[in-house]
């Protein structure tokens, strides 16, 4: 590869994304309400919410049945459904199904549930933007409600993994083929613009769905001018060999960047006096399945740990165990506790998700190099802040695990 070129080429690229960076300030395309309140990635309360009451016919943005019909248009495997009573469906958000039992067949909690109840006809939504797949989370949704049409919405489409559709019983496990997969990047930014022009008469409602129109394109990575991104593409053409190099070690750097990041808090934490005598697992380790990338305990003979762990460019942080037989017992209150904000989960006791460094889009990556020091300071007293309570509940866990065996 001729380094000289590619440096140019990066240059260039450099150039044109600053001047339509003061394009987009003069137009005020920048701003975002659902981004400004840090809830652009927020699956129940920002998306599942939104998606539930533009589809509600009885929803507050008074169209009726309107955008309902728009959605089961937009998606072909519901056009085929006939008789659906548009006008009296009903919808509801995090409908529980049951406790989740031990074979993760049946319970739990489904995003959005779409009924009408009159011809016994559901459409059931598994809304994914960065949380990982629960196990047997689609094989329960289609147990409690048997001939419903099951989609399963993430940002590009891809397919759920093998794991939350199919269970060691082969005779209670779910085709692949009958899981709709639709993604937001076109079919639900489709819908929502369609929605858009119904609502031209109504300034809020209009408004509210051009922001989340805005809001979608830029987590399916659409925001870029269309005459930025045909200039870019030249420069590609004519650079393109360059270009392939550039694109191949883009997902490794911005890894190591994040890694390098994360590597420096924990060490900023483990010399803080406060913290003398935990131990810090840089690299992590495999179990249940995940890769955990730092561990936290408080000896070398721990079974429960304080971690943090990356995964599909989130970050997730909280307390696991190496025997993840724990039953309800060892799970402590937490209702009026700094640890409040954490929930159960499957390869955690708890777990959080609102962790201060976000790494999804490339301006969150941007802005570590940009201001890396000032990132620093703040990531690691986030952390400081809730080891001790972290710590003293891991001990808790331990002792009640002692008493258990």
């Amino acid at each position: 590869m001729n380094t000289e070129k590619a440096k140019n080429l990066l240059t260039q690229v450099g150039g044109l994304l600053k001047s339509y960076e003061k394009l987009a300030k003069s137009t005020g395309e920048n701003f975002n309400i659902f981004s400004v309140m840090g809830m652009e990635s927020d699956e129940v309360k920002t998306h599942s919410r939104i998606i539930a009451e533009l589809l509600n016919p009885k929803g507050s943005h008074s169209q009726g049945s309107v955008f309902l019909k728009y959605f089961f248009e937009e998606i072909e495997e519901l056009k085929s459904i006939e008789n659906f009573d548009f006008d009296n469906a009903k919808v509801i958000v995090e409908e529980h199904i049951g406790i989740i039992n031990k074979d993760y067949t049946i319970g739990g909690y489904i995003d959005i549930v779409i009924k009408d109840e009159k011809n016994e006809i559901e459409v059931v939504i598994e809304n994914k933007i960065y949380a990982p797949d629960q196990k047997g989370q689609l094989l329960r949704y289609k147990n409690h409600y048997k001939n419903c049409k099951l989609i399963y919405l993430t940002l590009d489409g891809k397919k759920p993994s093998k794991e939350s559709y199919c269970h060691l019983d082969t005779e209670i496990n779910i085709n692949i083929e009958d899981i709709i997969l639709i993604c937001y990047k076109d079919k639900i930014l489709s819908w929502i613009d369609k929605c858009h022009k119904e609502a031209i008469q109504q300034p809020m409602l209009r408004e509210m769905l051009k922001q989340y129109s805005n809001l979608l394109k830029k987590l399916t990575h659409q925001t870029i001018n269309n005459e930025l991104k045909m200039e870019i593409s030249d420069l590609i053409k004519n650079n393109f060999l360059e270009a392939s190099q550039i694109a191949n070690n883009f997902d490794s750097t911005k890894k190591e960047i994040v890694d390098t990041f994360l590597r420096d808090v924990f060490k900023k934490i483990g010399e803080n006096p406060i913290n003398v005598g935990i131990k810090i697992n840089f690299e992590g380790e495999q179990m249940h399945g995940k890769k955990f990338n730092f561990l936290i305990s408080k000896s070398e003979t721990s079974q429960v740990y304080i971690y943090l762990r990356i995964d599909n460019n989130q970050i997730f942080y909280g307390i696991t165990a190496k025997d993840l037989s724990i039953n309800g017992a060892t799970i402590q209150s937490l209702e009026n506790s700094s640890l409040k904000n954490f929930k159960p989960g499957r390869t955690s006791i708890i777990y959080a998700d609102d962790f201060p460094l976000k790494i999804n889009d490339v301006k969150d990556v941007k802005e570590i190099l940009d201001k890396r020091e000032i990132k620093l300071i703040e990531v690691s007293k986030f952390i400081q802040g809730l080891l001790q309570d972290l710590i003293l509940y891991c001990e808790n866990i331990e002792e009640t695990l002692i008493t258990i065996k």
